[in-house]
């Protein structure tokens, strides 16, 4: 079986290899937002050819993040199959980290925009149903990482009882951290790099007084991308 491809659109195909299996994996794709059609041409063991076959163009799924936990999807339609691409239906297919599927959603476009509050990291995919609803034909699968949470809390009592001593909030993911804490004047008197470093009301060595404190948190995800947030708190001694 000799393979062929084409971008989508074009109409020269080049042979990208070949293989005596039923199956082929195209390992050469570079561009990972480009669609692409294919053909295969058979011999057999004569050396006979056979004529190109029908063109396939897999389902390419691209996914963005609009805000906080709401997703945009689009892909392009499904094409192989001898039917008309308005008989295909679709579903956009939640997974967790080994692939069990979690949660579907029936689609009726090539486009579609969910809230989807993720706990941990998120699998997705589209599959394509033909008018007997049998399945299979399955996109490419994209992956969203887990947004982070800052969960900050709106008082503290450093008083030594070792209950709620220390100022800190929680995270449920950072590649790197920084927490400042402010007095009602603006003065700066607490700074923190690590997620494990929290305030303990001291500054200048001694505890401060009751009151409200402003902090500024900013966090950087593994995507790269930087959250912040700011805010008051309350020390109550």
């Amino acid at each position: 079986h000799e393979i062929s491809r084409t971008s989508s659109g074009g109409s020269s195909f080049t042979s990208i290899g070949s293989t005596e299996e039923n199956s082929f994996l195209d390992n050469q794709v570079t561009n990972g937002n480009q669609v692409f059609n294919y053909q295969i041409i058979s011999a057999d063991t004569c050396g006979n050819m056979s004529g190109s076959s029908v063109t396939v163009t897999p389902i390419f799924l691209r996914a963005s993040e609009r805000g906080k936990n709401n997703y945009d999807f689009d892909w392009n339609n499904y094409s192989g199959w001898n039917i008309p691409a308005t008989s295909i239906e679709y579903q956009l297919e939640i997974l967790n980290a080994e692939r069990t599927l979690l949660e579907s959603f029936d689609i009726t476009e090539n486009n579609f925009n969910r809230n989807i509050s993720q706990d941990a990291d998120r699998f997705f995919r589209i599959s394509a149903f033909d008018p007997a609803n049998n399945r299979s034909v399955f996109s490419n699968v994209v992956r969203l990482n887990q947004s982070a949470q800052i969960i900050v809390p709106t008082a503290f009592s450093p008083n030594g009882d070792d209950v709620n001593d220390i100022f800190l909030p929680i995270l449920n993911e950072a590649e790197s951290f920084e927490m400042k804490i402010f007095n009602r004047w603006g003065e700066l008197i607490f700074i923190s790099n690590s997620i494990f470093t929290g305030w303990n009301g001291e500054y200048k060595r001694g505890i401060v007084q009751s009151g409200t404190y402003i902090y500024q948190i900013s966090i950087k995800e593994e995507n790269g991308s930087t959250i912040s947030q700011s805010g008051t708190f309350q020390l109550i001694k």
